[in-house]
């Protein structure tokens, strides 16, 4: 009858398997010390001194500076800003189309939807 021993080496590998196996078993846990942040954050572009307003016309080359209210309950990991063409007549405003007392535009009328040649689009995230 063959016996088949282990030996020293195998005998610590298999022990450090043991002890690696267990921490990792006992090191996850399902409770986790910080809090997942649930709540999204805000971007309000229609605030007192937002810019640009709502049905502005903006021209290729003049320089402007974008203002708009982001607020967050914790802390604002990062953000994008997109500029980018309105052939197509979309808009952000949630309100569209209707004209509120806290909005300083009056309400405006969308052209007819046009076919961009080469349209600008400018994107880049900040953290």
């Amino acid at each position: 009858m063959k016996t088949t021993s282990i030996n020293s080496t195998g005998q610590a590998i298999v022990a450090s398997l043991f002890i690696i196996f267990t921490f990792l078993l006992f090191a996850c846990s399902k409770e986790n010390d910080d809090p997942i942040d649930q709540t999204p954050p805000t971007l309000d572009i229609a605030y007192e001194k937002a810019f640009p307003r709502s049905c502005m016309e903006l021209h290729k080359g003049e320089k402007y500076t974008f203002r708009a209210l982001a607020e967050d309950n914790f802390a604002l990991a990062s953000y994008s800003v997109s500029i980018h063409h309105n052939f197509d007549q979309h808009t952000h405003d949630k309100d569209h189309g209707e004209h509120h007392e806290d909005h300083h535009d009056e309400h405006c009328t969308l052209g007819e939807k046009k076919t961009p040649i080469n349209p600008f689009h400018y994107l880049k995230s900040f953290t």
